[in-house]
């Protein structure tokens, strides 16, 4: 594939090229021989590379639009290679771009299941290359964000449910997502977490004239999922205390009897205004 991607001008633009490990969101994919094509949206800011939630988000506002840039034709060599409009990006340099990976890196669900953030590192060319190989099975791939969390400084967490999937409250397999409060103050009671929850869930469909509880109602009425997803509540609904909502993938391996039964989920949370949230079985070692 080297000598024919230099023959079909295979390199990717320059400003499109990561330092180091990068967070990718997969929009299509297409196959060739015995590879897999896959298009992701990343980006190369060194500021923002890991961040899921902006990469996320970018996926989650195109994919409704008519003509989304990553409903170009694949090309077996040359790889297709856009930059996002910034107007719809926070400003942060997004890029959509094929990578190729040989069928034996790919998980074995991964054409039924392939909407989780990927790792990868940079080659410069067609050829994807996986910073991380991803997990076999859904379960593995929960481990494996589990552990990176760990990595990125991580604490365990307590979440009230503010809603979720209304599948979950029934017994499946399936993991869905759901919305949930935090703060990172463990002094804060189980009970005034899911005070302020209640509060939050109030405003779902509701349109208040003050701009701020305007957005937070916005963030329960838009049921768009976005990875790693989180926002900062207004004091009028939480005084001077730091809290958060959070956008989770609730794992049905970690809930009693495979659904919710309890307001309070377990989880491990990237300390700051933004991060990787995993939900984690209860007792997971600190």
């Amino acid at each position: 594939m080297g000598l024919l991607s230099r023959w079909f001008g295979a390199r990717v633009e320059p400003d499109a090229l990561a330092d180091g490990e990068f967070v990718a969101f997969p929009t299509r994919y297409s196959t060739f021989g015995n590879t897999l094509h896959i298009r992701f949206v990343y980006t190369p800011d060194p500021r923002h590379q890991t961040d899921a939630a902006i990469v996320h988000g970018a996926v989650v506002n195109e994919w409704d639009l008519p003509h989304p840039v990553w409903k170009e034709d694949f090309h077996r060599y040359k790889p297709f290679c856009q930059r996002l409009p910034t107007a719809r990006t926070r400003g942060v340099a997004l890029w959509v771009r094929d990578f190729a990976f040989p069928f034996a890196d790919i998980p074995p669900d991964y054409l039924n299941n392939a909407n989780f953030p990927h790792w990868l590192t940079e080659t410069g060319q067609l050829r994807g290359e996986f910073a991380e190989m991803p997990g076999r099975t859904p379960a593995e791939r929960s481990k494996l964000r589990i552990r990176r969390v760990r990595k990125r400084g991580g604490r365990l967490i307590r979440t009230a449910l503010i809603q979720a999937n209304f599948a979950l409250f029934e017994p499946g397999t399936e993991d869905l997502p759901c919305l949930v409060l935090f703060t990172p103050d463990d002094r804060i009671s189980e009970e005034q977490l899911q005070e302020w929850a209640s509060a939050v869930s109030e405003l779902k469909n509701t349109e208040p004239a003050d701009p701020t509880l305007a957005a937070v109602a916005a963030l329960t009425t838009d049921e768009r999922f976005v990875y790693y997803r989180r926002d900062r509540l207004p004091k009028q609904i939480v005084g001077r205390h730091d809290v958060f909502v959070a956008q989770l993938y609730a794992r049905r391996a970690y809930l009693p009897d495979g659904s919710i039964s309890e307001r309070i989920l377990h989880c491990l949370a990237e300390p700051g205004e933004r991060g990787m949230i995993e939900h984690v079985p209860e007792g997971l070692d600190p």
